[in-house]
């Protein structure tokens, strides 16, 4: 096999080449051989910056990889340095064209190249450039980066590590549901935190929009906060999988303290309902990212978010595949004709009957929200029954009308957040 030949690939017979050379080695034997042809340290991590595989590092006198090769994953400060000097190349880039990172504490600069499967970034593959000139390593990278891929995808279900084998790994195939049945569960949480465990809760940090991310000074605090807890950096988020052998109960304290780390990076964060069954952990997961995606489209203002406080609209927003235009297609017809004479006439029969609703119906009530005269509320309601054949004392059409005019204040608020 070539590897000088960047369009190897793509000649007769490279497929069945590969697929037999996967079924015989594994990515550590290719890490090792790639390290031989280039003269050079190489490391392969996913997209948590967890190590993959490596090669031999014996004499290497660069403390950062050294640290990284010995904890199994990307140093903490080494992860804050990416992300907060290169967090556009190392997080957005969607190729495997080669590009340079040099670190603080390292004398020697590092050749990096993504590992693209299809659309799907996996990791990245790094040279660590000790000895210069022996072979372009730039050259042959985009096809080590290419192999690499097809080895993590071929052995993604039952990825383990050589001597390495910690939480971050096991941790993220659970979340994404990689962890396919009992027997391989228990394979994989032998000897750790989780295997005498009984509850557990998943907590998520967005981490994409800060300048500066302290991923160590994260890591440390919601460890010192959760004794028993797993915190990885993943997909641009914290996660903390909080641990017991117990019942974890909702305490005002700690979401005191959680409110206090969140906000001091100026973030929110989506707690998950207690948990006994890890197989359900890829459920809780993309919930606590729904819940985050949905309070950035309604502006909310929460920092501790509970995915119960957005069930209806996640559910409303699936049933139209996220396409927020396409909300008013579940609303009554009714009220669809109710907004669209407010729009044309200036009038306020919608929020009328919003607040009517969610006051019990009590004209007193609305009057006293809108900040207007009862009898003012008395004759919208009145005009709301001829114009437009609204009765609310008809269980179904009530139900119909209280829908469709919560989804349609989460469609104005939506709508207003994305125009701006």
């Amino acid at each position: 096999m070539s590897v000088d030949s960047l369009n190897f690939l793509e000649k007769p017979g490279a497929g069945y080449t590969i697929n037999a050379y996967l079924k015989s080695s594994g990515i550590h034997e290719f890490v090792q051989m790639f390290s031989d042809i280039v003269g050079n340290p190489v490391v392969v991590v996913d997209n948590s910056y967890k190590i993959l595989a490596y090669s031999r590092i014996d004499g290497l006198d660069d403390e950062p990889w050294r640290k990284s090769i010995d904890n199994g994953y990307y140093s903490d400060d080494i992860i804050e340095e990416i992300l907060s000097k290169y967090r556009i190349d190392d997080i957005g880039r969607k190729d495997n064209n080669p590009f340079f990172r040099f670190f603080e504490r390292s004398k020697y600069k590092r050749i990096v190249s993504k590992l693209v499967s299809g659309e799907e970034l996996m990791g990245s593959i790094a040279v660590l450039c000790v000895e210069e000139g022996k072979i372009d390593v730039q050259g042959v990278l985009p096809l080590a980066s290419d192999l690499a891929a097809k080895f993590v995808a071929h052995g993604r279900d039952g990825f383990s590590l050589s001597g390495n084998y910690s939480y971050e790994a096991v941790l993220i195939d659970l979340l994404l549901g990689n962890v396919k049945s009992e027997l391989q569960m228990r394979n994989r949480i032998i000897a750790t935190q989780l295997e005498k465990a009984n509850c557990f809760q998943l907590l998520t940090i967005p981490i994409i929009a800060h300048n500066v991310i302290a991923a160590r000074n994260i890591k440390d605090n919601c460890e010192r906060l959760f004794p028993h807890c797993w915190v990885i950096y993943y997909d641009n988020h914290i996660h903390i999988l909080r641990i017991s052998q117990g019942f974890i109960a909702r305490s005002d304290f700690i979401n005191k303290k959680i409110e206090e780390l969140v906000n001091r990076y100026s973030s929110r964060i989506s707690i998950s309902e207690p948990l006994s069954d890890l197989f359900k952990l890829p459920v809780h997961y993309r919930r606590n990212l729904r819940a985050l995606m949905i309070s950035n489209m309604l502006d909310d203002h929460n920092v501790l978010l509970h995915y119960d406080s957005y069930r209806f609209i996640d559910m409303a927003l699936k049933s139209v595949d996220y396409d927020i235009d396409e909300l008013d297609s579940r609303a009554s017809e009714k009220v669809i004709r109710i907004r669209d004479h407010d729009k044309e006439h200036g009038s306020d029969y919608f929020r009328t009957l919003y607040i009517f609703l969610l006051s019990g119906k009590s004209h007193s009530a609305t009057a006293a929200k809108l900040f207007t005269h009862r009898n003012t509320v008395f004759y919208r309601m009145t005009k709301l029954k001829e114009r437009f054949d609204i009765c609310l004392d008809d269980m179904d059409e009530y139900f119909q009308v209280l829908y469709s005019c919560i989804l349609m204040t989460y469609k104005d608020r939506m709508s207003a957040k994305s125009n701006e």
